[in-house]
């Protein structure tokens, strides 16, 4: 595949892919910046562009298999499909990651079945388990770390990118919504395996009545020119409730891209979570990609002072100023050395 600068713009059923080669990267921004009134009248557009330059090798798991494996007859067990992979190495070495995991899976009642992907190693990583309900099929479904949505915001038939589910890495029910979406990714799940080897997507099907079938699943390898950028949030932060935070990237030597789990992709992003919040940002370089965490946790202790607007009086007038944000039973302090929540004011 020849190298090339691919921008992506995903909604919830639209990929729009824009190409060119790597001196037109401005140019791709003066169209994409014209065009997107235009999309955004008529699709659900959500900004996500992500530069990078690639190259990309994929390999096809085997289709045709019955989920379960005896259907119609059989209507609860686990189908496993192979794909052998060969000539990748090392994945986060010479900048190599897994693209996506595309699939043409048709099962009724897609609720009743859990996708995994799993390594040559026994890396385990949850790509959907019990989503879309009572509806059909995950049609031409592409499971990748640069969606801006999860599996679990879309809706069957699924086509489209996701990024995968990612709570847990148990493959038998019950599948517990524990950890935050996304806790396990591609690229933290595989980082430093060797590729090589018989990759499976693992499908179990854990609830009676209906079945389905496997048309044809892929995944693919990609590897950019390197070297790979060093991204770092720092150290997880302590804030108050209400409080607004500034997260920055701090990416050595540069970036081409940022994508934030909320979908921004700006080097920083203010955050206002109400409970204790896990972000990431994922950092494209050179065709190379780095990710990093950061908790935000709220202490449901902390207040934010509140000591009202600003009054104007003239001289040897009083007013009366009343502070807040304390909530119940909580102290003040003003800088006269007053106590209370309401003091009096004189100015001479």
């Amino acid at each position: 595949m020849t190298a090339l600068n691919r921008w992506r713009c995903i909604s919830r059923n639209v990929q729009l892919c824009i190409a060119a080669p790597n001196a037109d990267i401005q140019m791709i921004e003066r169209i994409f910046s014209r065009i997107r009134p235009y999309l955004n009248g008529i699709l659900p557009v959500f900004a996500c562009i992500l530069p990078f330059v690639v190259s990309g090798q994929t390999f096809n798991g085997q289709g045709g298999l019955l989920i379960p494996p005896g259907a119609p007859g059989q209507t609860v067990g686990i189908t496993i499909s192979p794909v052998t992979v060969t000539g990748i190495g090392i994945l986060g070495e010479g900048c190599t990651f897994i693209e996506n995991v595309t699939m043409d899976v048709l099962h009724t009642w897609t609720g009743d079945i859990a996708l995994f992907l799993i390594s040559p190693a026994g890396q385990v990583l949850e790509l959907s388990s019990g989503n879309g309900g009572a509806s059909d099929n995950f049609s031409i479904t592409v499971f990748t770390d640069f969606a801006p949505q999860f599996i679990t915001e879309g809706m069957a038939p699924f086509n489209g990118s996701f990024r995968p589910e990612g709570r847990q890495q148990n493959t038998a029910p019950p599948f517990f919504n524990t950890n935050p979406l996304g806790t396990f990714t591609f690229q933290n799940t595989f980082d430093g395996i060797d590729a090589d080897g018989e990759w499976q997507l693992y499908i179990n099907d854990f609830v009676p009545a209906d079945v389905g079938i496997i048309n044809s699943w892929s995944i693919t390898f990609s590897s950019g020119g390197g070297p790979a950028p060093e991204v770092s949030l720092g150290p997880d932060i302590t804030i108050c409730p209400g409080q607004v935070s500034t997260l920055t990237a701090e990416v050595d030597p540069s970036a081409d891209g940022y994508l934030w789990s909320t979908g921004e992709s700006t080097p920083s992003i203010e955050v206002s979570p109400s409970v204790s919040t896990t972000y990431s940002v994922t950092v494209t370089y050179n065709g190379c990609i780095e990710r990093d965490t950061i908790e935000v946790i709220i202490d449901p202790n902390g207040v934010i002072a509140d000591a009202g607007p600003d009054v104007d009086i003239c001289q040897d007038e009083s007013t009366t100023l009343s502070g807040s944000g304390g909530g119940s039973g909580a102290n003040y302090t003003w800088s006269t050395g007053q106590t209370g929540e309401t003091i009096f004011s004189q100015s001479f």
